[in-house]
């Protein structure tokens, strides 16, 4: 063995004592590296009894595949209603009106059922002083083959523009 002088000597302390202070420091730091590790898998796996995380992706897997399948029904559930909707009527009005200044009251009337394609039919009662005759019209996109009368015309404009 050499020998150390006392300067030396003190040198070679120093230096033990520095690299103790980095294993210790490296120790520490991945203690607490150990812990925080430790805490995020038992937050990944909470609710788990024993299991590991595989198993709760797996199961968070499955969970989702289950959801992407129901969402995939709503969606078609959705398009066969939204289909059914559009088919339904949506616009109505109803203008009363006395065709005859001789009659009392505004018995009479033009009925405006309309989809959100404007197809539809418009039902027209003329009440005379011999009886009540009903007409019906069919609309195809807001028109109809028949000649519509002022009132038939007013109940199918406001069907389709007034908020229903």
């Amino acid at each position: 063995m050499i020998p150390l002088s006392p300067h030396e000597l003190i040198w070679a302390v120093v230096a033990l004592a520095c690299a103790l202070c980095i294993v210790i420091g490296a120790l520490v730091f991945l203690w607490f590296r150990y812990r925080q590790l430790t805490q995020t898998v038992a937050h990944l796996t909470r609710g788990k009894r024993g299991a590991t995380l595989e198993d709760t992706i797996h199961a968070h897997n499955k969970e989702l595949d289950a959801l992407r399948a129901e969402i995939s029904a709503l969606r078609e559930e959705h398009d066969a209603t939204r289909a059914i909707a559009h088919r339904s009527i949506h616009h109505v009005h109803v203008v009363r009106y006395n065709p005859f200044k001789d009659l009392g009251g505004d018995q009479s009337f033009a009925l405006a059922l309309l989809n959100a394609h404007g197809d539809g039919v418009i039902v027209s009662s003329l009440h005379t002083r011999d009886g009540t005759r009903i007409y019906a019209k069919p609309l195809t996109n807001h028109t109809s083959p028949y000649t519509l009368s002022d009132e038939e015309r007013e109940a199918l404009t406001r069907a389709t523009t007034e908020q229903n």
